[in-house]
């Protein structure tokens, strides 16, 4: 199960004037885990089960954290995830439920988590270039409305679906796009960043290089009572035979990366 809390640590106001409360905490973690478990499950195999919680004591028992707080480092930041956390910075908002708004932000954060925790994953689109695997980024600036038990409405953030990924898919590439909703936007291709008027969508791409590889393989060790394994090279000249399978793999990636 994929554990949150979250915990709110902002004293400043969103843009709008709007200040974080311990019923709207609530009411922003009850969305975020409506969204994750009735509609990222619904369309992400594998997808774990989520569950949030609020806490005043500023800190949490377990799990991972989102913290609502003033202002991130990089101003220029409303929100970020790195490996076990989360962030939002109240101020930068332009509300707490609108499009642009805290609880948009927050569910942005933990839907990119779910997909990519370490943030260290990259799908390669077979054109020399690797994408990070960021469920938001590339639809950042489109979300839907979902209804709370109170009957509030509040917005949260489109997401990727895992056709996405896929270079030969044909979509549909987002979770608005797919349900045909209101103000939904699809990028144009598998891994490519969808259109907006204000420029906001985005993503991460690094080239792919080719040109040195080798096989690794586990070898055990044993130096007096300690064990351990260490990756070694097969061929330590790094010269695979033209029938092995890393030379079958790269004569494929580089016929497709140049």
């Amino acid at each position: 199960m994929n554990t949150w809390t979250f915990i709110n640590l902002a004293s400043k106001a969103t843009r709008s004037g709007q200040s974080m409360s311990e019923e709207i905490l609530s009411a922003i973690a009850q969305a975020c885990e409506l969204q994750m478990n009735s509609h990222l499950r619904g369309e992400v195999p594998g997808a774990e089960e989520t569950r949030v919680s609020v806490t005043k004591t500023g800190r949490a028992s377990q799990g991972k954290v989102l913290y609502f707080v003033d202002r991130l480092p990089d101003r220029r930041e409303v929100a970020e995830h790195v490996p076990g956390a989360a962030y939002v910075s109240v101020s930068s908002c332009q509300d707490l439920f609108g499009p642009e708004g805290a609880c948009a932000s927050a569910s942005h954060e933990i839907l990119e988590d779910e997909g990519n925790p370490d943030c260290n994953l990259f799908a390669q689109d077979r054109q020399g270039q690797m994408h990070a695997l960021e469920r938001c980024d590339a639809v950042e600036t489109q979300s839907y409305e979902v209804s709370l038990p109170s009957g509030q409405s509040v917005s949260v953030s489109n997401f990727l679906l895992p056709a996405w990924q896929d270079p030969f898919s044909k979509g549909p590439f987002t979770f608005m796009g797919k349900k045909r909703m209101s103000g939904a936007a699809e990028p144009p291709g598998p891994l490519l960043t969808a259109r907006s008027t204000t420029g906001g969508n985005y993503q991460v791409i690094l080239p792919v290089s080719y040109d040195y590889a080798r096989a690794v393989f586990g070898k055990e060790i044993v130096d007096g009572h300690m064990r351990a394994v260490r990756g070694y090279p097969k061929k330590r000249n790094d010269a695979f035979h033209w029938s092995s399978r890393p030379s079958r793999i790269l004569a494929a990636h580089n016929s497709l990366c140049l």
